[in-house]
């Protein structure tokens, strides 16, 4: 008989996919949320152009960018919004409309028919929306838009099951861990484990929840899961470590652990990072010895560690003594300086 393992709500709070640049408000919307783009160098060096970069450090700089137009355009407006005309919120997101939405809870009106509008234009902005008041006739389209994100779905399912009864038929046929959340609980829940388990061996996500939510799973077909994770991306090898240490005994978890980090922080990057962050931090120091990893992540870690940073010092005083217009090199020794 299939013994579901629900996620707690700790892992709830950890899961994250997506990509979003949040606005500074508080804390983090997930503990400990697995970054989309290194942030730390882009903080520090604020006379930046997009121009001057290189080209693969232009996602982290833009989300950056976009994020502190998001503080800028909350904090300007959570005061005055009141006395703005509608017309003023042209130039503001979905994200920030969405925030709006849920601190003011604007009565009916136009300003709320024009806040409400702009927040449906990002799946973010429609689930800050629905945390807050939602009217009848602005549940269709606030569902419609956060049942793209298996994340908000599930996390929207926690907070207000009634409303968001809708996502869970859609829920039924994903096969993520947020997913899982609203599936498990759904009278269709062992058809939903049924379809899981057919696929966790061929697909890497299946594979994931299946690990998380099943560590009872018989050993060979445990194996089975793993391999296909030890065949795919590096992201997935991290999530499935990171997620299960909640649910698996410890000595088993340890064990996984040992199986999936080669391929966990193959990338150099972003997995890396995040394993090293969550997953070995006591090896921190050590892996910032390395030479191959990617820069804006060493950096990250560099700075999560409080480490001096002399060996990627080190190594792009190199790269620029051989290539006086390495871009990256030279922007990194000037972040590095800031640092002293």
């Amino acid at each position: 008989m299939l013994q579901p393992h629900l996620p707690t709500a700790q892992i709830i709070e950890q899961i994250t996919c997506g990509e979003i640049a949040f606005p500074k408000i508080g804390p983090d919307p997930a503990a400990l949320p697995m970054m989309e783009h290194p942030h730390s160098v882009m903080s520090q060096l604020n006379s930046l152009t997009v121009q001057r970069l290189p080209e693969h450090w232009k996602p982290a700089y833009l989300a950056h960018k976009l994020r502190m137009r998001r503080t800028a355009q909350l904090r300007r407006l959570h005061s005055t919004c009141w006395l703005s005309n509608p017309s003023e919120l042209a130039d503001v997101d979905g994200v920030t409309t969405g925030l709006l939405l849920l601190c003011l809870r604007p009565l009916p009106g136009t300003l709320r028919r024009a806040l409400m509008d702009r927040a449906l234009t990002h799946e973010w902005g429609a689930y800050f929306a629905a945390r807050g008041i939602v009217l009848s006739d602005e549940e269709g389209p606030l569902l419609r838009r956060i049942s793209e994100n298996p994340r908000l779905s599930a996390s929207l399912w926690r907070a207000n099951p009634e409303l968001a009864e809708p996502l869970v038929e859609r829920a039924l046929n994903r096969f993520d861990l947020w997913s899982a959340v609203p599936a498990l609980q759904d009278a269709k829940a062992d058809h939903w484990l049924v379809q899981l388990l057919s696929r966790a061996t061929t697909n890497q996500v299946a594979a994931v929840t299946a690990l998380t939510i099943q560590p009872s799973m018989q050993s060979d077909f445990k194996a089975a899961c793993i391999l296909r994770l030890l065949k795919g991306h590096s992201r997935n090898a991290y999530l499935a470590v990171r997620w299960a240490r909640h649910t698996w005994p410890v000595n088993e978890w340890r064990n996984l652990r040992d199986q999936l980090r080669a391929t966990a922080i193959g990338d150099r990057g972003s997995a890396w990072f995040h394993w090293y962050r969550d997953i070995e931090p006591e090896f921190m120091e050590v892996v910032l010895q390395g030479q191959s990893i990617e820069v804006l992540w060493q950096a990250e870690l560099i700075e999560l560690a409080r480490n001096d940073g002399e060996v990627l010092r080190l190594r792009m005083q190199r790269r620029l003594q051989a290539n006086g217009g390495d871009k990256e090199a030279r922007h990194t020794l000037q972040w590095l300086n800031s640092r002293r």
